[in-house]
């Protein structure tokens, strides 16, 4: 491993008695990594014996050598190092301190920048309130508590650091989550998280159950007609790191999602250019979808395919009901299940827009038919979203 932790002094050596004209070693107080590029002493060998400068760079060396040991000595130790490679956002390094090797798709470089960013970690005090206890497999193990702020949330982490033969490593380097999402649009837990967010701290999301760092996470969605709320959790509960089998921490999350600015209005145009396009047409079922069952079938309103001009079809917006042009003007974002779990826009006011069918018997005597429509978007595709007339 090579990450940063601090430093234990060394014990006390016999000093050794330099040569007066020989420069005395700098003793290193702080090490970048288990072997340490150390200097090696100036000297001049005509100036003394050449066993004593020897003796000297010996010592040196073998300190250089236990370096690794003295800064990882103690279980405290490794939980600092660790906890800092955290805060420097190297997951590689973080993932080292584990006593298993362990990866996933949010135990990342990327993934633990984005964590610092939306609440920066910082270190209080690292202490061991316990003493040490034996796993099954009779190794002993130290609990370690960390007192840390993520960004202005204080929280105390706790750490299992088994004793193996020769070394010392974290019971657990992750935590598992099973991230329960809750919206005033669906049950709890009902809608996989994948289909309201696609992201995690610019992740692509996998599932609800998840492997994370402790640290602050943010839900997302690439669709840039849709703006998350309530969409950030923090990973503070660490009770899988004590004990991996206890099973994953459960998180709910109440997201929430809203219309970007400027979007309504955007999607008012388009719903009527697309009514104004499919009222031109002369079908008594529209490519917009209202209308009759099937084509020139007016039966239900008492009228035979054969009784009228099919030349005389014309669609209009009835203005009977307020006598105002009937334009959507409130929109409502959610998700649609008919459409697996679609974002989609829903028209909310007016209720219902009012369409009236007319044509011309043969006899010459007009007749018509009133058709109640509302319009919905399809918001899966940001770049081209698609208006659809479902009845109301």
């Amino acid at each position: 491993m090579t990450d940063n932790v601090p430093v234990e002094p060394t014990p006390e050596s016999t000093p050794i008695e330099p040569d007066p004209a020989e420069a005395a070693p700098t003793e290193a107080t702080e090490h970048a990594d288990d072997a340490p590029d150390i200097p090696a002493p100036s000297f001049h060998v005509r100036k003394g014996p050449l066993i004593v400068t020897l003796i000297a760079v010996l010592v040196i060396a073998l300190l250089a050598a236990g370096i690794g040991y003295w800064t990882r000595g103690r279980p405290i130790d490794l939980v600092k190092g660790y906890l800092a490679a955290l805060a420097r956002a190297d997951a590689n390094a973080a993932l080292g301190y584990g006593c298993n090797p362990a990866s996933g798709p949010y135990l990342t470089d990327a993934v633990l920048a984005r964590s610092q960013q939306l609440a920066p970690l910082s270190v209080k005090s690292v202490r061991v309130p316990k003493v040490p206890s034996v796993t099954p497999n009779g190794f002993d193990v130290t609990q370690v508590w960390a007192d840390v702020t993520m960004g202005d949330n204080p929280s105390t982490l706790v750490f299992g650091i088994v004793h193996k033969p020769g070394h010392l490593c974290l019971l657990a380097t992750y935590v598992a989550v099973d991230v329960i999402t809750n919206s005033l649009f669906t049950e709890p837990g009902s809608i996989p998280l994948a289909a309201i967010a696609q992201l995690l701290n610019g992740a692509a999301v996998e599932g609800n159950q998840m492997h994370l760092f402790p640290g602050t996470y943010e839900l997302t969605t690439p669709n840039t007609l849709v703006v998350m709320k309530q969409n950030t959790f923090t990973v503070t509960d660490t009770s899988s790191y004590s004990d991996p089998d206890l099973g994953p921490v459960k998180i709910d999350v109440y997201l929430g999602a809203e219309l970007a600015d400027g979007v309504p209005q955007q999607l008012t145009t388009l719903a009527m250019d697309d009514l104004s396009r499919c009222l031109k047409e002369t079908t008594t079922r529209t490519s917009c979808g209202f209308g009759t069952q099937i084509e020139g079938d007016l039966s239900r309103y008492g009228i035979q395919a054969g009784d009228f001009d099919p030349s005389s079809v014309r669609w209009s917006l009835d203005y009977s009901y307020g006598g105002v042009m009937p334009t959507p003007s409130k929109w409502l974002l959610m998700l649609w299940t008919p459409a697996n779990y679609a974002y989609y826009a829903v028209c909310t006011e007016p209720n219902y827009i009012s369409l009236n069918l007319s044509v011309t018997l043969k006899s010459g005597d007009p007749r018509g038919a009133n058709f109640l429509v509302l319009p919905v978007v399809n918001l899966s595709d940001p770049d081209n979203p698609k208006v659809e007339w479902p009845n109301p």
